[in-house]
Parts: C-alpha cells; structure tokens; sequence
C-alpha cells in the first residue's frame, strides 16, 4: 500500500508541476503579445513660453519667447501659439491678457510681499548690533 501512495504522490506532483510550466507559459507568451510596437501618438501643440527669466516692465524680442509642445490636454486655454501675438508687448500685458483677472491679483500680492520685506529690513537696521539678523 504505501508503494501505490508514493506513486499517486509522485503523480500528483508531476502533474502539479506540469500545469505549474504550462501557466506560466502561457502567462509569459499573453503578456509578450500585449505589448504594441507602435508607441501611442500623444497630440501635442505649439505653445508660446517664456526661453528666459524676463524681468519685469520689459518689452518682449524675440530672445524672451520660444515655442514649446505642449499635450493638447494640458494646453492653457488662452495660451499663445504665435510670438508674433507677444513681440512688442510689455510683461504684465502678456499676464493680463493670458490670466485675465488673476493678473491683478497676483499683482498686488507680490506688491505686498515686496512692501514687507521692505519694513523688515528698516526694523531689522534699527536692531542693536549684537543682535545677528541674517547679514
């Protein structure tokens, strides 16, 4: 009895193993076939950005702008797509004209920001000298 037990055991890993093999090349040969030879085509379009750090109240040239693609999807919906649109204008006309209203606010809010780094660095002058305040 125990020879016809070992022999059933042996059967039953044989045949565990052989689906084992048979999964996993089956596995191996649906994922080789999943794969595409052709990358997926991402539209793309031609979007007007800044080639440099363009300081404030300047009027734009040429050297300030490039075009850059862009995912259609993730084009801005008042973006740029000519320099010609951007040549001859000043900075802040190009944010007005591209943020709309949020230009103001973002104006105003670095005017703020500016205008307390201002104060800070008066009272921090008017500190005692033994004081180290970061110069």
């Amino acid at each position: 009895m125990q020879d016809g037990s070992r022999r059933r055991a042996r059967l039953i890993l044989i045949v565990g193993v052989a689906l084992a093999l048979v999964a996993g090349v089956g596995t191996f040969v649906y994922a080789s076939g999943a794969k595409s030879d052709q990358p997926v085509a991402v539209p793309t379009v031609a979007v007007l950005v800044a080639a440099r750090e363009i300081p404030a109240k300047t009027t734009l040239t040429t050297a300030d702008v490039k075009l850059q693609e862009f995912n259609l999807d993730a084009k801005p919906a008042a973006a740029m797509s000519n320099a010609g649109e951007a040549l001859g204008k000043r900075r802040a006309d190009i944010a007005e004209q591209v943020l709309g209203p949020e230009a103001s606010r973002f104006r105003r809010h670095a005017r703020e920001l500016h205008r307390r780094r201002r104060r800070t660095r008066g009272e921090l002058a008017e500190l005692p000298r033994y004081v180290d305040h970061g110069a």
